[in-house]
């Protein structure tokens, strides 16, 4: 079943699982088709006022993760709990098992890794190979981070895998 809104020149479509955003007539380039308030918006700017500081700063990126983990809903049917940006995290994606990131993580001791993903990693191109091992050497170390903030700032309920 189609169900949908009509806004101006714009329909919004949600059929089963997702959303899309579709033009219904043209639309003049350079045209503003959605605007979000800079305080609605989920960075560290935003986010800052909710945790302590910390010394070194958190990073952008770290800032988000941190949010997005301690947020992020328990199960695949529930909601984010968090009372500033709950509905938008609970649409992102819960995993990230076809990510070679993720085969990765897997590789480096974290978790067992399926045959397949270890055939997939080992027919990647070597350049991408490279970028790959440079993701995630970013990600450890900014998980680390994270890992230090909050047990520098004892978050209470917090699961490190």
């Amino acid at each position: 079943m189609q169900q949908g809104r009509k806004s101006n020149q714009l329909k919004i479509f949600y059929i089963g699982a997702g959303y899309g955003l579709f033009a219904t007539e043209t639309i003049e380039p350079c045209t503003t088709l959605l605007s979000i308030p800079s305080k609605a918006l989920l960075n560290s700017l935003t986010l800052a006022p909710h945790y302590p500081a910390s010394r070194p700063k958190l990073s952008c990126n770290q800032f988000v993760s941190l949010h997005l983990m301690l947020h992020r809903p328990p199960n695949n049917n529930s909601q984010s709990d968090d009372l500033l940006y709950g509905p938008f995290i609970s649409v992102l994606p819960r995993e990230f098992d076809s990510h070679p990131l993720t085969w990765l993580w897997k590789e480096h001791g974290q978790s067992q890794r399926a045959v397949l993903e270890t055939q997939l990693l080992d027919v990647l191109p070597g350049h991408i190979v490279t970028k790959l091992n440079k993701m995630y050497g970013l990600f450890t170390s900014d998980w680390k981070r994270i890992k230090d903030y909050l047990v520098c700032r004892s978050m209470p309920n917090t699961h490190f895998p």
